[in-house]
């Protein structure tokens, strides 16, 4: 059970050992199994509505807004909705704690999500103040920076609140301006997409085709990652009443491959999903089985999810220059060495402690920016001092 919801991406791993006391492993706990919590706030409310419904389509968050709660609320018939009701009919403003209350209950019923963004919130220093004390501080606030107008709500109220969290460190700021929506967001969106590293495995030693699985979840655990095999996400689709799935069987029907916009429609479904932003991406680009190039399947890849940061090929030597798996990821490899971005693992004769820790390191270190960056730099220097000698 374990493996089956980490290499999903959703298991947590809390260190117990050399005999913690119950306080110390719960405050691990929580801290690990914590939300991504996003406020999302700027003096253009149409600008942060859209960008919330964008995070919400393209990553997965789940868009909450106080308004849309409390209408909620209201149409449910409950007492609480009654009692919203009869305050905004004498025009009363509605208790904060009445707020934090319905946003608290909106995450607990989505807690699977795990990554939430809450538009147009906090609006003043007490909505602040009252969310931390019922639900902990924001991951992050998001500013989206454009004119404010002197004495607005915004500039008299929300902008102290920016600030605030500006000095502890919790604010990106994006620009808010732009000629439409789709500029912003393009701002927006290189923040907030998955990183993605692919990986290739071939079979290993016939006497240890168990200990890949085994690999992978470790893999899984160790990176902090979610995987999406795209052969799974295929198989489950085929039988299924939708475009996708109808696409799928027309394929098969024809003896061709399975169009890689489908593909990548599901690969995109999943990752929204995921509980994290950090994907392992399995069999994908696919180059015997499709009929687009690698350059075409992976440009098509980042345009619609993000950036492939990384490449993982665990390969067996013993299968031979003309193995399928040979010839499907040769193509793939080579083109992310062009690119140094390519790790290389060989499991002939089994998967070894050594080998496994080795991949393990390299996963977490891609996955890592700050480390990319660096070993960018490095590489580019390298690279610099070569062509003067």
């Amino acid at each position: 059970t374990v493996n089956f919801f980490a290499l999903q991406g959703f298991v947590r791993r809390v260190d117990c050992s050399g005999g913690k006391d119950a306080e110390a492993v719960y405050a691990q706990a929580a801290a690990t199994m914590k939300s991504e919590c996003v406020f999302v706030v700027g003096a253009n409310a149409d600008r942060v509505a859209q960008s919330c419904a964008n995070l919400r389509a393209s990553c997965g968050f789940v868009h909450l807004t106080c308004d849309g709660l409390l209408a909620a609320e209201v149409q449910r018939g409950s007492a609480l909705g009654r009692e919203i009701g009869e305050l905004a009919k004498q025009g009363k403003i509605v208790p904060t704690s009445t707020k934090i209350a319905l946003l608290k209950a909106a995450m607990r019923r989505n807690h699977r999500a795990g990554k939430f963004v809450v538009e147009g919130f906090p609006s003043a220093q007490d909505e602040a103040a009252s969310f931390e004390a019922a639900l902990g501080a924001p991951t992050q606030v998001l500013y989206l920076d454009a004119d404010v107008v002197d004495g607005s709500a915004f500039a008299t109220q929300t902008l102290s609140v920016v600030n605030a969290y500006a000095a502890k460190g919790l604010v990106r700021t994006v620009n808010g301006r732009g000629d439409s929506d789709g500029d912003v967001w393009t701002r927006v969106r290189k923040h907030y997409t998955p990183t993605v590293v692919l990986m290739a495995t071939a079979e290993s030693d016939a006497n240890n085709k168990a200990e890949l699985p085994k690999a992978l979840v470790k893999l899984c655990l160790d990176a902090n990652c979610a995987r999406v095999n795209v052969d799974h996400l295929v198989a489950t689709e085929r039988g299924a009443d939708t475009k996708a799935g109808a696409a799928i069987r027309a394929a098969d029907a024809q003896g061709s491959p399975v169009p890689s916009t489908v593909v990548i429609s599901l690969v995109q479904a999943a990752i929204a999903k995921a509980p994290t932003a950090r994907v392992l991406l399995q069999g994908f680009p696919r180059l015997q089985s499709a009929a687009d190039g690698v350059v075409a399947q992976v440009d098509a890849l980042e345009t619609a999810v993000g950036e492939v940061v990384h490449m993982v090929s665990m390969e067996n030597s013993e299968l031979g220059e003309t193995s399928a798996f040979r010839l499907e990821t040769a193509p793939v490899c080579r083109y992310f060495e062009t690119r140094g971005a390519l790790s290389k693992f060989d499991m002939a004769g089994g998967i070894s402690a050594e080998m496994l820790a080795a991949a393990s390191e390299k996963l977490v270190s891609m996955f890592d920016a700050e480390t990319r960056a660096r070993l960018a730099g490095l590489a580019l220097a390298e690279s610099t001092r070569v062509e003067r000698e």
